[in-house]
């Protein structure tokens, strides 16, 4: 056709790839999803709100050797969490050890 109205045949200039369904758009399910601390993704965290600091401890347990404390709202990496429901913290590119799961609340 456009050689009849141009003289000359045209190239698209973009080639659109893929399949785009025709009619209305679907509503995406935005409901969240609970995840449990074992299944996230590492990422970056904040040490939740408490009465005071957490315990850092050496294994991810509760009779892990003592390797300090942290403040709460303090930013934190998460490398792992373990099936018992301890994460594995650090800061700085520094892994430092393992609190409780549920004193880490991830950033958005």
């Amino acid at each position: 056709m456009s050689k009849r109205w141009y003289g000359q045949s045209q190239e698209p200039v973009v080639k659109v790839v893929g399949s785009f369904p025709l009619g209305p758009p679907q509503q995406e399910d935005v409901t969240p999803k609970p995840v449990s601390p074992a299944a996230a993704l590492p990422g970056r965290y904040v040490i939740r709100e408490s009465k005071g600091p957490i315990t850092i401890r050496s294994k991810p347990d509760s009779e892990g050797e003592d390797r300090g404390s942290i403040e709460p709202y303090t930013q934190v990496r998460v490398y792992e969490f373990s099936p018992a429901g301890w994460a594995l913290i650090g800061r700085e590119g520094k892994r430092m050890g393992w609190v409780p799961a549920d004193a880490v609340k991830e950033l958005h």
